[in-house]
């Protein structure tokens, strides 16, 4: 098939990666983009990309582009890491084997900026992008479709591929019944530069990934962005590289020259929770400032570790923002037309499991090669077979979409109303729940929130009442509650537990704690120290055997 015209609206990750690829094919395709230029506004600073991208860029992107994007990712991402509000690390899970290469793209796994990244995607592609180019509405027919923009201007195109993400024109006149969801997450993403009182500052653990601050109902993501080189240095070098080839050939000139806009390392932070969590009506909150979503998370976090608080206070306040974490309802399939969507105007999921830009590239470089199979064949696009036989590529990219798009919108679903703790923890539920260590965690966790309602109930019930059968004091914490369970065995051998603590007051058996009303005191009790509330979670991570359930406490000891 000869001279097929694509239209992508949108020029997202997803948007680009199709145009470069389907340029490669030999389309014809132009980019719309709504925006005056590629930073008209904020989408976020770092993004984590797997082999599902490394694999789509290789197939899209020239040799040339491939290249600068992998010298201007970041460090390699080896580990996750799940650490309390208090630093503790609960969680790790990474692999550190020399012999894989993680910017290999059937072995990608490191980090981007998105904004290196999508000036990466743009680069060559020059006037057939398109800015300030809002989609409206389109008409499509037997023999094409016409696009209609913001303020009259029209385009014509054989096929039209809505990438206009999670608020997409093109999904809602196309897909209607495919509506998005509010899950009733919020995020305020905010951006740390890496100066040297910066990284004083990092905690050891957050240098070798990505990392989740567990906190209660708030949570908080954060990753370091180390670019393997400046993107403006890496930019230069291919210019030159370029230019040195195309005189070699004998050309007169570079066939490209690239500009990357200056960018330097720094920590990526969101400090996430449920919308009634954060204490402001949601209208008024999507109408904060900057500064004040600065002042807000700050708030949210006020009583975390100072390095955490540190690191949020050193951030560049102007560049925080909030985000309304909205997922797909998936819908059954529809018959393929002159139209199509991918990426988050069909699938859109939430932050938490990564997987938004790797499944947005997967959709680019799935619908360029069924189109590019098309596109090698004779028939012209104009006939009648030329028109079925678009269709049928169509046709075979949705089939396969739909299955694996709708898979991870599952996967990143932040909709687990049982947990005790949702939004970015109830991925990681899931994550860590793959591995026995992983369960063992969990198990901690869930205790530990369903005993904070149970341990309120005792207080309520009356201090020391009905204690006789109390036979083992499970946490004292210094100036704090100390904690008691029922029951005649022992739930854990608190001396183990004590043994691999830093912080160890007594640890006795038979022990008395002599509070008031406690009668004297109580057989097998056992007494150890603990640095936080929610001791649980050490107990789980360090693979102690017996878990306490804080629902069995009778009371907090005045």
């Amino acid at each position: 098939m000869s001279s097929l015209r694509v239209a992508v609206a949108g020029a997202g990750l997803g948007g680009l990666c199709l145009a470069q690829g389907l340029l490669r094919a030999g389309a014809d395709v132009t980019v719309y983009e709504r925006d005056a230029a590629l930073a008209g506004r904020r989408q976020g600073y770092r993004l984590h990309v797997d082999a599902r991208a490394g694999l789509a860029l290789a197939a899209c992107l020239p040799p040339d582009l491939l290249a600068l994007f992998q010298a201007t990712c970041g460090d390699a991402s080896r580990r996750l890491t799940v650490m309390s509000e208090r630093l503790r690390v609960l969680h790790e899970q990474g692999s550190n084997d020399p012999a894989i290469d993680p910017y290999a793209p059937a072995t990608l796994s490191t980090s981007v900026n998105r904004q290196t990244f999508r000036e990466v995607l743009a680069a060559g592609l020059t006037d057939r992008l398109v800015f300030g180019h809002e989609l409206t509405r389109y008409e499509a027919s037997e023999t094409g479709v016409r696009l209609h923009f913001a303020g009259g201007r029209q385009a014509d195109a054989d096929l039209l591929v809505g990438a206009d993400g999670v608020n997409s024109a093109v999904r809602r006149q196309y897909l209607p019944a495919a509506e998005t969801a509010d899950t009733g997450k919020r995020c305020i993403y905010g951006k740390t530069p890496l100066r040297p009182e910066v990284l004083d500052r990092v905690p050891a653990a957050m240098t070798a990934g990505f990392t989740a601050v567990v906190g209660g109902r708030i949570g908080m993501a954060t990753g370091l962005v180390r670019l393997r080189q400046r993107p403006e240095q890496a930019a230069a070098t291919a210019t030159a590289t370029a230019t040195e080839a195309a005189a070699a050939a004998g050309a007169a000139a570079a066939t490209a020259a690239y500009h990357l806009s200056p960018a330097g390392d720094y920590l990526m932070w969101a400090v996430t929770g449920d919308r009634k969590d954060l204490g402001v009506p949601d209208a008024e909150l999507g109408a904060m400032s900057p500064a004040a979503l600065h002042a807000l998370s700050a708030n949210l976090i006020r009583t975390w570790h100072p390095d955490l608080r540190a690191l949020h206070a050193l951030a560049d306040v102007d560049e925080t923002f909030l985000v309304r974490v909205r997922t797909s309802v998936p819908v059954p399939g529809w018959p393929p037309s002159r139209v199509t969507v991918l990426g988050d105007a069909i699938h859109a999921m939430s932050p938490a499991g990564g997987s938004g830009a790797n499944t947005a590239l997967q959709d680019a470089a799935l619908l360029c090669r069924m189109l590019g199979r098309m596109l090698a064949g004779a028939t012209a696009s104009g006939t009648a077979a030329g028109r079925d036989a678009l269709i049928a590529a169509v046709g075979e990219y949705e089939e396969q979409m739909r299955g694996y798009g709708y898979a991870a919108v599952a996967a990143s679903s932040q909709a687990n109303v049982g947990a005790p703790q949702r939004g970015l923890v109830s991925w990681l539920y899931r994550r860590l729940a793959r591995s026995p260590a992983g369960k063992q965690l969990l198990l901690g966790h869930l205790l530990d929130g369903r005993a904070h309602g149970g341990h309120g109930r005792g207080q309520v019930r009356g201090v020391h009442g009905g204690r006789d059968d109390l036979t083992e004091a499970v946490v004292v914490e210094p100036g704090a509650h100390g904690h008691a369970v029922r029951g005649a065995a022992a739930l854990f051998d608190a001396r183990g537990l004590a043994a691999q603590r830093t912080r160890v007051d007594h640890v006795g058996t038979g022990e008395p704690l002599h509070e008031a009303g406690d009668r004297g005191g109580r057989s097998g009790v056992r007494q150890m120290a603990a640095d936080e509330h929610d001791d649980l979670l050490g107990v789980a991570a360090r693979r102690i055997p017996g878990l306490v359930h804080r629902g069995d406490h009778m009371a907090g000891l005045a």
